[in-house]
């Protein structure tokens, strides 16, 4: 397979090289490294196969989600996704109204619920902050696009059918 150069410099300088040095043997076999192609794969199907016509948030972005993606297992990810695309609606919801702003991080705690705190998840929280912030700095991307392209990333890891595809997005 032929990999253009925009690509090809996009997955070198993307998701892979923020991957540790050194793994230990049960870390290495809980973490899907294909996560970042099957991630490329999917932004490839949502933007377009050229990386120049890709939102320029793109770049900063897909690190983060292949954090969460490495952080939790895909059940717990998807489930964190559709949060935060739930407390996402609820921000563009109270903008329009021009009510009372309690921001993305304080809805997404409320969807989140009580759940048990750990590193893994406090490693997701930041990562999808970290993701909103940056989409709000670029006109041109749509946080609920990203969030689409991460899910569809584990469907095709695990050998499923894009989510996107299958809806006939």
């Amino acid at each position: 397979m032929q990999v253009d150069a925009p690509v090809r410099a996009f997955l070198l300088r993307g998701p892979a090289r923020h991957l540790p040095a050194v793994l230990s043997a049960a870390y290495f076999w809980t973490v899907d490294h294909d996560y970042g192609m099957h991630l490329t794969l999917a932004m490839g199907g949502r933007f377009g196969l050229h990386t120049n016509d890709w939102p320029p948030s793109t770049q900063w972005v897909a690190p983060y989600l292949s954090i969460i993606a490495n952080a939790l297992d895909q059940e717990e990810s998807a489930a964190f996704f559709e949060a935060a695309r739930r407390a996402h609606h609820r921000e563009l919801k109270v903008t329009k109204a021009r009510t009372h702003q309690f921001g993305f991080a304080a809805y997404l705690s409320t969807q989140l619920d009580d759940q048990e705190r750990t590193l893994a998840r406090a490693s997701a929280w930041e990562a999808i902050k970290a993701i909103h912030h940056i989409v709000r700095q670029d006109p041109t991307a749509d946080f609920e696009q990203y969030i689409d392209c991460a899910i569809d990333a584990w469907a095709r890891s695990a050998g499923r059918q894009p989510v996107a595809a299958a809806s006939g997005s």
